[in-house]
């Protein structure tokens, strides 16, 4: 997915914050909908953890999951998400696209951590058929 008034941002995966007494698995599903709209996502695995950084200070701990869209989706759409984090009240516009993860090289802000995984996984233990509708995410603590 990508900023619609923000291009520079890059390509990205959704993300956010956990919430209070909020589950990880409740969290991801919670967030995936809030950023693109599809309501009815399925947890593949939990690929693992990182301590993400900058300037060499640890700004949060990220958990990222394979998810699965269990509904027919177009390739492409537009969603607005109205419930942005970090304190932002304003109405953030992604356009959201399928993309090949084997053919992705890299994401923004280092969401590309586990992409290797991600694409090992893929070329190796999904048929082909439910790879059009996967995709990959991170939590953070």
């Amino acid at each position: 997915m990508e900023h619609v008034d923000y291009p520079e941002c890059g390509l990205q995966i959704p993300g956010g914050t956990v919430e209070n007494a909020e589950d990880l698995n409740s969290a991801i599903l919670r967030e995936v909908q809030e950023e693109t709209g599809l309501a009815n996502i399925k947890i593949i695995e939990k690929l693992g953890e990182q301590d993400y950084r900058k300037s060499n200070i640890i700004t949060h701990h990220r958990h990222f999951y394979l998810v699965t869209a269990n509904d027919k989706t177009p390739l492409s759409w537009l969603h607005n998400e109205i419930y942005p984090s970090e304190g932002k009240d304003e109405i953030i516009r992604f356009k959201i696209s399928w993309k090949n993860l084997l053919e992705i090289q890299e994401l923004a802000d280092q969401h590309d951590y586990y992409l290797s995984k991600v694409k090992r996984l893929c070329s190796t233990d999904m048929p082909e058929s439910k790879l059009k509708n996967m995709t990959f995410c991170s939590r953070k603590e």
